[in-house]
């Protein structure tokens, strides 16, 4: 448990919810093997120092059966060494034998949320805060989830809440976003404009600058970003997530560490050669095969990255980052056919998917199917609105379909959310010059 901070992700990016060991920002392809190094679940076979804390655990829970402590603590215990499922049990376990303890509802929830069932997370989450009404915290997850689960109104209120308990700038953003989903743009403007602007956290800009562009003030919220260069997240503490760091002990995810480490400083053969060897220990670990697979692409292997994705479909079917990553390695061979049928899998396991959607919008701009083009793009961008990528590209599939004006404001909002991404430049000159307002274009480029 590397860092105990909590992401405040941006509306409909369900990747973002973290479980107990994992609380990382996800931006790149690098950050991908990041994030997935940690969260990644199954029930696989244990090195003998991490079996060795497993089992120490488990002979203090079997010695006291009716100890909630020794029964949750086991939970906290195989939750951070990978296998979830059995954590879930043991903290229902031990709810069941403390039913006024929040901490076995919290962590259910934060599992549920992160890698099942949100909806079901939420249901946990109330008999936690229940218990402990006042939980701040819990009450920033729970209007965090309420948006993912595109329930603006639920959220607003959790935010709101989380604001008189004293979140301040978590509560400003979250309340900030439900009102922008709500279609409340001018009150977003006057609540965080009440703040020094120069002085705004990142994201708070952003979300007065999308305030404006829904107002239609499109030159303010341009002006307002213009020393704006990256978006980070918003963080806060969680005393309850804390508390279990001192489980951790010697853990394969430390191992895989290195790896991500060696990542970073771009020295790819020898992370590879990390994980290649880490395979030979644990051939069937997903942690392992999906980060092997990540390694052998960016290697310039894709045939052995082909092979470890398949074995990884074969072990663990219903892990949708396996299938989402297959479907980009057959779309790179020719095979639309394998990598729509792979993206139709990922969408049936977690229909929250919003890569499925853009790798599927991809497929169908190529065929120049601009309708579905635009569809899976425009669910995708309510998934997450913040990545330009979507919004150029369902720009793109609009003004195909001769919707250059609505095209425009969304190559605009792109240029808000990342200020050097040419693709939005070119094709915002592009829709004004079919606009015929050529000198506003030429002011773009």
């Amino acid at each position: 448990m590397s860092d105990f901070k909590i992401l405040f992700p941006l509306i409909g990016n369900p990747g973002a919810l973290p479980s107990l060991h994992s609380y990382r920002v996800i931006f790149g392809f690098f950050a991908i093997v990041l994030w997935l190094s940690s969260s990644l679940h199954a029930e696989e076979p244990l090195d003998a120092r991490v079996a060795s804390i497993i089992q120490e655990y488990r002979d203090a829970a079997a010695e006291a059966p009716n100890d909630p402590q020794a029964q949750g603590q086991l939970g906290i215990v195989l939750e951070l060494h990978g296998h979830l499922q059995e954590a879930i049990d043991q903290y229902e376990l031990a709810a069941s034998l403390d039913v006024q303890e929040p901490r076995w509802y919290y962590y259910q929830a934060l599992i549920l949320a992160n890698h099942f069932d949100r909806a079901k997370a939420q249901e946990l989450l109330v008999k936690a805060m229940n218990i402990e009404p006042t939980y701040l915290p819990g009450w920033l997850y729970r209007g965090t989830w309420y948006l993912q689960l595109d329930e603006p109104a639920q959220a607003l209120a959790a935010f709101e809440r989380a604001q008189e308990l004293g979140a301040n700038l978590p509560a400003v953003a979250g309340r900030a976003q439900a009102k922008l989903a709500l279609g409340r743009a001018d009150e977003v403007i006057e609540e965080i404009t009440q703040f020094e602007v120069e002085r705004l956290h990142p994201m708070l800009k952003h979300l007065l600058a999308q305030a404006y562009m829904r107002t239609g003030d499109i030159k303010r919220g341009r002006g307002l970003l213009r020393n704006v260069h990256t978006i980070p997240a918003i963080t806060w503490q969680d005393p309850w997530i804390d508390e279990t760091g001192k489980f951790k002990g010697d853990t394969l995810s430390r191992r895989l560490d290195y790896s991500q480490l060696l990542f970073g400083m771009n020295k790819r053969e020898d992370a590879l050669q990390v994980l290649q060897d880490l395979v030979s220990i644990y051939p069937n670990n997903r942690k392992v095969l999906f980060n092997l697979s990540i390694a052998y692409h960016v290697n310039n292997q894709p045939d052995e990255a082909l092979q470890m994705l398949q074995r990884g479909i074969e072990l663990f079917p219903d892990y949708y980052p396996y299938h989402t990553s297959i479907a980009n390695l057959y779309k790179l061979r020719g095979d639309v056919d394998q990598a729509l049928q792979h993206l139709d899998q990922a969408i049936e396991i977690d229909a929250n998917v919003p890569q499925a959607f853009e790798q599927k919008g991809q497929i169908m701009m190529e065929a120049k199917d601009w309708e579905q083009a635009r569809l899976n793009f425009a669910i995708a961008r309510r998934l997450e609105p913040t990545n330009p990528n979507v919004l150029v590209y369902l720009g793109m599939s609009l003004g195909m379909q001769d919707e250059w004006l609505q095209a425009s404001y969304l190559f605009k909002e792109a240029i808000l959310i990342d200020k050097g991404f040419v693709p939005a430049y070119v094709n915002l000159a592009r829709a004004l010059s079919i606009q015929t307002k050529f000198d506003e274009a030429r002011s773009i480029v």
